[in-house]
């Protein structure tokens, strides 16, 4: 038996992440694909662009499974592992682009 570690910030890889507003516990302002940025930083992106989020929003891994694919394992991450918050952002970046910075709860380029 073998385990592989994938990181968040390994561009070979898409994660489904959320951004939940401040006060809810779950299910929130936007799902979209999160994606590494330069530096420290990430960009959860795919967003739709009436998306309810603000910046300070927890961004959550979505843990996403087609209901239609029941084939499909799901999900390389389970759902609710906190990544981040939602950073400094300008609402129309967010409708024109459909992307938001998020900055890591935890130092994702180097590891002690």
């Amino acid at each position: 038996m073998a385990s592989e570690v994938v990181l968040i910030t390994d561009h070979t890889v898409e994660v489904a992440a959320q951004a939940v507003p401040k006060g809810q516990s779950a299910r929130g302002g936007g799902t979209g694909i999160l994606e590494p940025a330069i530096g420290n930083n990430l960009v959860l992106a795919d967003l739709p662009h009436n998306a309810t989020i603000s910046p300070g929003d927890l961004v959550m891994t979505a843990g996403f499974k087609d209901p239609a694919d029941t084939a499909q394992s799901g999900s390389l991450y389970p759902a609710a592992i906190p990544i981040g918050r939602v950073g400094p952002f300008n609402q129309n970046d967010l409708i024109n682009s459909g992307q938001v910075p998020v900055t890591p709860l935890a130092s994702i380029r180097r590891f002690t």
